[in-house]
């Protein structure tokens, strides 16, 4: 069977799979966890309990794979 390698990922870029269970936060305030990345007609969004939150610059301060923690602003979110 052959394999194919992926092409390596820009810093702002991220595999669906690395994004689930990660914690979400406000700051100091718990969101909750991906359950996974559902792609939308204009941006891919995560999905955190019945919340979607766009994967847009305005919506995520920080993402830290290696703690597995997102920071978001629920502002851009929940106006």
């Amino acid at each position: 069977m052959l394999e194919v390698a992926a092409a390596p990922l820009e810093t702002d870029e991220y595999w669906a799979s690395d994004l689930a269970g990660c914690v979400v936060v406000d700051g100091a305030r718990r969101i909750g966890v991906v359950s996974r990345m559902v792609a939308l007609p204009s941006c891919e969004a995560l999905e955190v309990g019945d919340l979607l939150i766009p994967m847009v610059r305005d919506a995520i301060r920080s993402i830290d794979i290696e703690r597995r923690r997102i920071d978001v602003d629920m502002g851009f979110v929940e106006p």
